[in-house]
């Protein structure tokens, strides 16, 4: 896959589209990195100065609390992974990035893309709906801890990340859903009835 094909496929992952001379200027900026499975992306400490699309292969971002792994979020095949308060304010994550499998994804330097949006309108709208779709996301992941059973999360998740209900372990799984993994196995087989 080309790296313009590449940035087309993140417009339309946005639910947007480019133009030819804004697919290439996105794609001039594109570093290519093929990961391993158990692959640290992003370090607990750093500074996330680029955010991922993920070509290939199953990411999560996770942190630790009181010493327990904590899985924050899951992306597959051409979904987004970036740690928004680092990237923005240009500070430390707790939060750190993890490939769950082999794959492919796609570096974009933060402060290039933030470039590119003073050119092009039409960059500038997919980073407004990059931010607007993760708002979303955090709202409703919040909703669902505050609102929904076991049960009930466990079907949205299923719905919202197939692929990663599918790929990923089931102890990140659970620790995501805010369960253990005796928990969720009791979950998934209540379903089955």
């Amino acid at each position: 896959m080309t790296p313009t094909d590449v940035a087309h496929k993140f417009a339309s992952r946005l639910d947007s589209s480019l133009d030819e001379k804004a697919a290439q200027q996105l794609a001039a900026i594109l570093v290519r990195q093929e990961v391993h499975k158990g692959e640290t992306l992003l370090s607990e400490g750093a500074i996330a100065r680029c955010f991922l699309i993920v070509e290939q292969g199953l990411t999560r971002q996770y942190y630790y609390k009181n010493g327990i792994d904590i899985s924050e979020h899951f992306c597959a095949e051409w979904d987004i992974v970036y740690c928004t308060d680092s990237m923005l304010k240009r500070e430390p994550t707790t939060l750190m990035i993890e490939a769950l499998e082999d794959g492919v994804v796609h570096n974009v330097p933060f402060d290039e893309f933030r470039r590119l949006c003073d050119e092009s309108p039409q960059i500038m709208k997919l980073y407004v709906r990059l931010l607007e779709d993760g708002l979303i996301e955090s709202l409703r992941k919040t909703d669902a801890q505050r609102f929904e059973s076991a049960r009930e999360r466990y079907e949205n998740f299923v719905r919202q990340y197939p692929e990663a209900a599918r790929r990923a372990p089931g102890k990140h799984i659970a620790s995501y859903l805010l369960m253990t993994p005796e928990s969720l196995s009791r979950v998934r087989a209540g379903l089955l009835k």
